[in-house]
């Protein structure tokens, strides 16, 4: 099989790297335990949906040929998920919560380790040698709305980058002179939209105003998901349609619109206040890269 190579050389890459600083110790496990809900903690489910501002790829990791002849190309094929009698595209819940829990590190004050010691481990969730501790953020699966049918195309891109020798976080801005290239990606059109859930459980306002903050609830710049990142593809804008918020004292959910549900985000993002100037600094960095006027 023919091995592509580039045709020019890539573009100056289009990240831009985030500032280490140290993270911050979460609550004891007695403070955010899963066995009763906390009549002082929010835990609720939000009708959420994604927005594609570019072109979205979430692929396998795989390849498949997508022309017999010479020199066969190779696309990566974006997920689907089986619903009634065809497939959608789909974005898968993971995909979103690792978008999500790599921001909230960076602003929360989390490492990037699973170390169970961290505020966004004790969010987030976490695996060790000695324990596991269950995630109080969920994200459901994202398919592709029911009331249009997915338009699917091909972005051409460049050949991805070499692995990065350097440490540390990094985001992707709009890329700036990016050429098209030789290896191409099924892609859904910008406009498509997804529908999921993000489920909450004895959470505080301030650590759901992290999570919606990160999410792009706040309006200022726009989550980025899957591959192509490099080449400008993957932002999304979030929507908040409605949620089921659980009254622990009347043991019922308490349902609110979609105008409800956004004004409760919105004052749990108020209610988060980035722990240090270090963090004050990612979150500018963040906007300014992830704006959401630009491109």
């Amino acid at each position: 099989m023919t091995a592509f190579r580039p045709q020019s050389p890539p573009p100056p890459p289009n990240y831009r790297g985030l500032p280490d600083w140290p993270s911050q110790p979460a609550e004891p496990l007695k403070e955010r335990a899963h066995d009763r809900l906390r009549v002082d903690r929010v835990t609720a489910v939000f009708d959420v949906s994604w927005v594609c501002i570019d072109a979205l790829h979430v692929g396998t990791g795989g390849s498949c040929i997508v022309d017999g002849e010479e020199g066969a190309t190779l696309a990566r094929a974006t997920l689907h998920c089986r619903r009634g009698d065809g497939e959608v595209p789909v974005i898968p819940g993971a995909s979103i919560k690792g978008a999500v829990r790599s921001l909230a590190e960076a602003i929360g004050g989390g490492c990037a380790e699973f170390c169970g010691r961290c505020v966004v481990c004790g969010l987030f969730g976490y695996a060790t040698a000695l324990e596991p501790y269950e995630s109080r953020v969920a994200f459901g699966d994202a398919l592709h709305a029911a009331d249009s049918p997915p338009t699917l195309g091909t972005a051409m891109l460049p050949v991805a980058y070499p692995p990065r020798l350097e440490q540390g976080r990094r985001i992707y801005a709009v890329p700036v002179g990016m050429r098209n290239g030789p290896v191409p990606y099924e892609v859904v059109a910008p406009g498509s939209r997804f529908d999921g859930e993000l489920a909450v459980r004895n959470v505080t306002r301030s650590e759901l105003g992290l999570v919606a903050l990160c999410m792009g609830l706040d309006g200022t710049f726009h989550l980025r998901v899957g591959g192509g990142k490099f080449a400008g593809l993957g932002r999304v804008k979030c929507v908040v349609r409605g949620a089921r918020v659980r009254d622990a004292v009347k043991r019922r959910a308490e349902r609110k619109t979609g105008e409800e549900a956004a004004k409760f985000v919105g004052e749990c993002i108020r209610a988060f206040r980035p722990p240090t100037q270090a963090a004050e600094e990612t979150l500018r960095v963040v906007r300014e890269v992830l704006g959401s006027k630009q491109g």
